[in-house]
């Protein structure tokens, strides 16, 4: 366990100003991964408005930058190391339970008496839950009477229902289905335990209210980016045409994609196009390091900085057909004025259109037409560049992205004692 605690937060809040209490199922920083992304933009505005206490689990080891980016911002910080192979064992014992595998993956009992200690020396006005696989330390009896308002992010559920419906290996289906199925049953009980629920798109919140619970207060939450750290390249005339995936490279819905989008759609280009295809993140699992044995393909894995290989792209690819929410990568490069060629689903969330900001293929030949219609036209690749780059400038901003989820908590925090009881 590593913790820490304050006296102020980092953005000069006193010691006696309004606490929140932050649930988080990885350590927020760096944000280098869509739940980081959104986590750690949402921490940082929480910090502004309260004295955030971050507890939270990580199955990476942490850094010492990492630590002292979030004590920074935080009024205190607890993470819990989730490392090795007692989470899966943890995980197997709660499916036993009648668990779904996620809680017993997320499950610690160090962190869960951090956080039982913390009710005992600070009066927390709320509790913010990211995810639902930390809805359980919510569940204490030192937290029985907090107000929560839960970030579910997306309706997993149904999320793992997609995952079984289109896994290739038999033995994957039922274990797929049985997690959607628990899953499910979490919701519902975050959904009567919650005073409210966000989740990544209106779409989401949609989803939630006709799959899980219309009773209980939902609302659409979506993503932003940070314009400024992602800056417009310029279009570029040389060739080949470089064409790049960015994404954690062992997360199902990404190798999925990039796998269909190597094997089905270069196929389709590699007699019309001179073309490098690079596929940079995280984690590359073996399914993916295989996809560079195909001719004009490279695998970078992980790198220290994205946005050198944004900077040297003519198209960036998006060709998710798992997907859910808003796609973090596809932002990013709509950011830095490149073209993005994705499905429908991965442009699912974004008020874009097809053509102007964006465009969409969900077949392999159309896919591929969109490249070659890009790759051919440089004027093209600037106007729906521009069009992408004004688009997140002008509607994609977190602060304002994010505000709905500050108000409502700023909402709940307000309520008085009699009516929403606070834990000291």
């Amino acid at each position: 366990m590593i913790s820490h605690s304050s006296n102020s937060s980092g953005f000069g809040l006193s010691p006696d100003s309004p606490h929140i209490l932050l649930l988080t199922q990885r350590a927020p920083f760096p944000p280098d991964r869509g739940d980081r992304i959104r986590s750690y933009n949402l921490l940082r505005q929480l910090s502004q408005h309260w004295n955030v206490s971050l507890a939270c689990l990580n199955d990476e080891r942490v850094s010492d930058a990492q630590r002292e980016e979030l004590e920074r911002i935080c009024f205190r910080v607890a993470i819990e190391e989730n490392v090795g192979l007692g989470r899966w064992v943890r995980g197997l014992r709660s499916a036993a339970r009648g668990r779904s595998l996620t809680e017993g993956l997320f499950q610690s009992n160090q962190l869960a008496s951090t956080i039982t200690n913390w009710t005992t020396e600070t009066e927390f006005a709320a509790a913010l839950v990211y995810c639902s696989s930390m809805m359980q330390y919510v569940e204490l009896p030192a937290c029985s009477e907090l107000p929560i308002v839960a970030d579910l992010v997306d309706v997993d559920s149904e999320k793992w229902l997609e995952h079984a419906n289109r896994a290739k290996r038999s033995w994957k289906r039922p274990v797929y289905r049985f997690e959607s199925k628990k899953v499910r049953l979490l919701e519902q009980e975050i959904a009567r335990r919650a005073k409210a629920i966000t989740l990544v798109s209106d779409d989401e919140a949609k989803l939630f209210r006709t799959e899980v619970s219309r009773t209980t207060r939902v609302l659409g939450v979506a993503n932003g980016v940070d314009a400024t750290s992602f800056q417009a390249v310029k279009t570029k005339q040389d060739r080949p045409v470089e064409l790049l995936f960015v994404g954690v490279l062992d997360y199902y819905p990404n190798v999925e994609g990039i796998s269909w989008f190597v094997q089905d759609v270069l196929p389709e280009l590699r007699d019309n196009l001179d073309f490098r295809m690079k596929i940079v993140g995280r984690k590359p699992n073996a399914a993916v390091l295989r996809l560079a044995n195909e001719n004009n393909v490279e695998v970078f894995g992980d790198v220290p900085d994205v946005r050198t290989y944004l900077d040297n792209a003519d198209i960036v690819v998006a060709p998710l057909r798992l997907a859910r929410g808003i796609q973090n990568k596809v932002l990013e490069a709509m950011a830095c004025a490149l073209p993005v060629v994705l499905t429908d689903a991965a442009a699912t969330g974004i008020d874009g259109q097809d053509g102007e900001h964006f465009l969409v293929g969900d077949s392999a030949a159309q896919f591929a037409l969109n490249i070659q219609q890009l790759a051919g036209k440089a004027d093209l690749r600037e106007h729906i560049g521009k069009s992408a780059r004004n688009l997140v400038e002008q509607e994609y901003n977190w602060s304002s992205r994010l505000q709905p989820l500050v108000e409502l908590l700023q909402q709940i925090t307000s309520t008085p004692q009699t009516e929403t009881a606070v834990v000291r």
